[in-house]
């Protein structure tokens, strides 16, 4: 028994095009004019570009250093500033990174893990709330399309 695509009536036969109903384009089409849209709102991208990077590496700083005696003075102000404040500007993050790699090399791969994976969970979560027509769709084709023949 073959299946088809519920967008365009291709016939699928991947594992996961068969568990998802859509051919890989189609696929790969819905989920870039769904983001797109999801992106549309402000407040979502600047969830999405920055309050999550941001609230995993403060996260994972503070519970790096919550045992370090600092022997520098700025050091200790940072540490504590950091701990007392709810959100941290692009110049802390820098120093956050910075302070994090040099304590342990793997520490930036760890919180680049995490941010992948609450990333992806923002997403689907926001998939629910949006509709998406044929027409998006197929104009999300198209700008897929212009981006291969260019790469």
């Amino acid at each position: 028994m073959s299946a088809t695509c519920a967008i365009c009536g291709h016939e699928i036969s991947s594992e996961e095009s068969l568990r998802t109903g859509l051919g890989a384009e189609c696929r790969a089409a819905y989920n870039y004019a769904i983001f797109k849209v999801i992106m549309s709102d402000p407040e979502n991208s600047l969830k999405y570009n920055w309050t999550i990077q941001a609230n995993i590496y403060r996260t994972c700083f503070i519970d790096m250093f919550s045992t370090t005696k600092f022997r520098s003075a700025f050091n200790a102000s940072f540490y504590e500033s950091i701990c007392k404040s709810e959100r941290i500007s692009k110049k802390q993050l820098e120093i956050i990174i910075e302070k994090m790699q040099s304590k342990d090399i793997h520490a930036n791969g760890k919180c680049f893990d995490e941010t992948k994976l609450q990333k992806a969970l923002f997403i689907e979560e926001k998939k629910k709330d949006v509709n998406i027509s044929a027409a998006a769709i197929e104009m999300a084709r198209k700008q897929i399309r212009e981006i291969r023949k260019v790469a």
